[in-house]
């Protein structure tokens, strides 16, 4: 199995477990005047495509780096384009960040919802207080960049919504 496919097939667990994070950002109640007229109670909030992104680390890493969150950098396996190089090229909106479950179930334990245009956006003119890492895989064959999503200033922000913390930080 290819790392790809390897990586694509962790994070297909997890699909459904994203969907329901992701749809009350997306879904919002319908002013009263289309209720009335219309028998319309949600809406679907649009404003053109709205491209997601999704990561999700393994069991473990939750404790140790609660407000990282991690983007492949290179893959040094098979040098094909990584998420950065796109994410920068100006693809994907959102990225959902999430910490699978560490009892193995495919749920996610907490979460980060960030808006990539700000993250962008502050990479560009905010690189120097970044707080930022480079780290290795194990395997030795991907790369990925960590930002601590606290080192961002607030304008704008980068978060559109986070899980309520798990893992008690000291």
């Amino acid at each position: 199995m290819s790392s790809y496919a390897r990586d694509r097939a962790f994070s297909d667990r997890y699909t459904s477990a994203l969907c329901r994070i992701l749809g009350p950002f997306l879904i919002r109640p319908a002013p009263l005047v289309l209720d009335i007229r219309e028998a319309t109670d949600l809406m679907v909030f649009t404003t053109s495509d709205i491209r997601i992104a999704a990561r999700v680390r393994s069991p473990g890493y939750l404790e140790w780096y609660p407000d990282d969150f991690t983007i492949r950098f290179h893959r040094h396996d098979t040098g094909a384009k990584t998420e950065m190089a796109k994410i920068l090229e100006g693809f994907a909106d959102w990225m959902i960040y999430g910490h699978a479950d560490p009892n193995g179930a495919p749920e996610i334990a907490e979460w980060m919802i960030i808006d990539l245009n700000s993250f962008r956006y502050h990479l560009e003119v905010n690189e120097s207080v970044i707080q930022w890492k480079l780290l290795g895989n194990r395997d030795y064959a991907t790369s990925f960049l960590a930002f601590d999503v606290t080192s961002f200033p607030d304008d704008p922000p980068i978060l559109i919504g986070r899980s309520q913390r798990l893992v008690a930080v000291s």
